[in-house]
């Protein structure tokens, strides 16, 4: 497995990746792109797939079903080392759900933008980063526990903080080379102009 520092790291990657692509499309991430061959609708859910149906295993397919079953679309992709399904909610949260082989769930990863933090969490970040932009966050679950990584502009600094248990790790900081912000916002797919 993992360690939670890499899943993180990987978690910001793919934010990018949906923040570039939302920019190109137009609504947002298509998921119907990636190598879909099949196209399955299953209860409420329009499933697409670079495999067929049959060789999903069972028990990630039911596990996916029970616990996203609020999800309107789900692409499956079988990999090397089990399954990943990504999707997005009605209210523009994307997931990406990573199974094992054997139909594991071995964590999942949410990516929104900062308006739709808990109030909570943005009490917490605010008491700490006064006049802070906060540009993406992909919350991470392993087991039981949950991390936030925080992509937050403040002060000309672009950081990324990892937050778990109201406990922060700055994981990665850009100091004064670090890019405007219209820049960043523009990189990330949000047009400010």
């Amino acid at each position: 497995m993992k360690s939670v520092s890499t899943i993180i790291v990987i978690a910001m990657g793919v934010l990018h990746s949906f923040l570039v692509n939302a920019q190109f499309l137009g609504s947002g991430y298509n998921y119907k792109s990636a190598a879909s061959g099949h196209v399955y609708t299953v209860g409420d859910q329009v499933i697409t797939s670079n495999v067929g149906l049959n060789e999903i295993n069972a028990a990630a397919f039911r596990h996916f079903s029970k616990s996203y079953s609020f999800l309107p679309t789900a692409n499956w992709v079988k990999t090397d080392d089990g399954f990943t399904v990504t999707s997005r909610d009605r209210n523009r949260i994307n997931y990406r759900i990573i199974f094992g082989k054997h139909g594991a769930m071995l964590y999942e990863m949410r990516y929104y933008n900062g308006s739709s933090v808990s109030k909570a969490v943005m009490t917490f970040l605010e008491g700490r980063f006064k006049d802070a932009i906060i540009l993406g966050i992909p919350e991470v679950s392993i087991g039981s526990k949950t991390y936030l990584a925080v992509d937050l502009y403040v002060d000309g600094i672009e950081k990324i903080i990892q937050l778990s248990s109201f406990e922060l790790k700055v994981i990665a900081q850009f100091g004064s080379a670090a890019k405007p912000l219209e820049v960043l916002l523009l990189l990330r797919g949000i047009n400010v102009f």
